[in-house]
Order: C-alpha cells, then sequence, then structure tokens
C-alpha cells in the first residue's frame, strides 16, 4: 500500500513564504494551486490556508495525477477555522479522484455561483 502525504499551500504566506520549490510543508508551504494539482498523488491530502486562490485558466483532469478509478481521491482541504475561496472558470470534472472539503467555491462562467463544500 502506498504512503500517503499530506502538503499545504499558501498564497498570502501565514506559515512561512510560499513557493513552488518549496516542500509543502506547513512552515515551506506551496504557492499555487496548480502545482499541488500536479504534485499531489491519490491519497494525499493537500491543505490549503486561508485566502482566494484564483485559478487564471478553467482546470482539467489533465492538471492532475490521476490513476486508476479505485484508487483514492486527492483530498483538498481548507485549513481548520480559516476561509479558503477556491475560484475557477468552471467546475472541475473530476469527482471520483478529487475530495473538496470545507472550501468555498466560486464558479465564474455563464453566472456567478457560490457552493460551500463540506
Amino acid at each position: 500500500m502506498k504512503k500517503t502525504a499530506t502538503y499545504y499551500v499558501d498564497i498570502e504566506g501565514h506559515g512561512g513564504q510560499p513557493s513552488d520549490k518549496n516542500p509543502g510543508t506547513l512552515k515551506q508551504p506551496w504557492q499555487t494551486v496548480l502545482h499541488a494539482l500536479r504534485t499531489a498523488q491519490p491519497g494525499d491530502t493537500v491543505i490549503f490556508r486561508q485566502g482566494i486562490y484564483r485559478q487564471p485558466r478553467t482546470l482539467h483532469t489533465t492538471d492532475f495525477s490521476l490513476s486508476k478509478q479505485s484508487d483514492p481521491p486527492i483530498i483538498l482541504k481548507g485549513y481548520p477555522k480559516e476561509t479558503v475561496v477556491f475560484s475557477t472558470l468552471r467546475p472541475v470534472k473530476a469527482k471520483k479522484w478529487i475530495k473538496l472539503i470545507a472550501f468555498m467555491l466560486v464558479v465564474l462562467g455563464s453566472g456567478c455561483g457560490f457552493i460551500w463544500m463540506d
């Protein structure tokens, strides 16, 4: 069985200076959503610190490290007691591989929608 990992993303630098060259720890978090999605493997957890994470383009399933449908999902979580907003142009169609917990998802496309995920 594969060992799972926990990573952190922090665009505002709450825990340390964010950079995608960092190892993705609480004290040395990543800076971008896209780097987190490309690095995390099935079963891993990515915890996002407070902030508004704007995606300049629609995310695609090719942005994720996806495997077989039977693999556990990549879990994307908001940091406890912090507000995390994820904005994208369209919803990501990867429900089998991604699980969102404690996020506010803002979809900007043919209108504006707000969905609290938990």
